[in-house]
């Protein structure tokens, strides 16, 4: 029925997600991390050792909190490397576009005279 269909989708809420799973909204904490390898994010190594220790020391309390300041703090320094490279794959491709851009300018300009 329709009115079951609506109370299950408010049990899931916005994202789909089924209740108690992070989903894609709220702050730092939310949502799922990449694969934690140290080689391809070596800024956030340390968070990440931090991370894996607390899990390896917390044993059952880590599904009740127990580990979601490093766990926030992973997700922090995993945010911010994604947005610098965000930024300079912009100035990168700024930078390409320019180059693309006079390239045409000169194409037209030996075209038409």
């Amino acid at each position: 029925s329709s009115a079951r269909a609506r109370a299950h989708s408010r049990s899931q809420g916005s994202s789909g997600a089924v209740c108690g799973v992070r989903g894609s909204e709220g702050g730092a904490g939310a949502g799922m991390h990449p694969h934690l390898d140290e080689a391809a994010h070596p800024a956030c190594a340390e968070a990440m050792r931090a991370l894996r220790d607390c899990h390896a020391s917390a044993g059952a309390s880590r599904f009740w909190g127990a580990c979601n300041d490093p766990d926030a703090a992973l997700a922090r320094c995993l945010k911010a490397e994604r947005l610098q490279k965000r930024a300079d794959n912009y100035a990168l491709a700024r930078k390409r576009g320019a180059v693309t851009l006079a390239k045409a300018k000169a194409k037209d300009d030996e075209a038409s005279g």
